[in-house]
């Protein structure tokens, strides 16, 4: 993944990976084990975008929340911090 940022409960994501392209984007409270929401952008079957440049909007009492991209073929980013204004 290469940019978070929230603003007023909307998170805008810019995701990349030049070879199997990102499929999903999830979202998750801290200190939670379960993800909050996520975001499918390739459908099964359907081929995955190489550049993703998404929004999401989330519950209104999220003050911070992790996020991370996976890739078509299943590989995961890291859990990025994103606190709101």
């Amino acid at each position: 993944m290469t940019y978070a940022r929230a603003v007023h409960g909307v998170l805008r994501v810019k995701a990349r990976d030049g070879k199997a392209g990102v499929a999903t984007v999830t979202v998750k409270k801290p200190h939670a084990r379960r993800t909050t929401k996520t975001k499918r952008l390739a459908p099964a079957g359907a081929r995955a975008r190489q550049q993703v440049n998404t929004t999401l909007r989330l519950p209104r009492r999220m003050r911070r929340a992790y996020v991370r991209a996976v890739d078509a073929a299943g590989n995961k980013s890291r859990w990025r911090s994103v606190k709101f204004r």
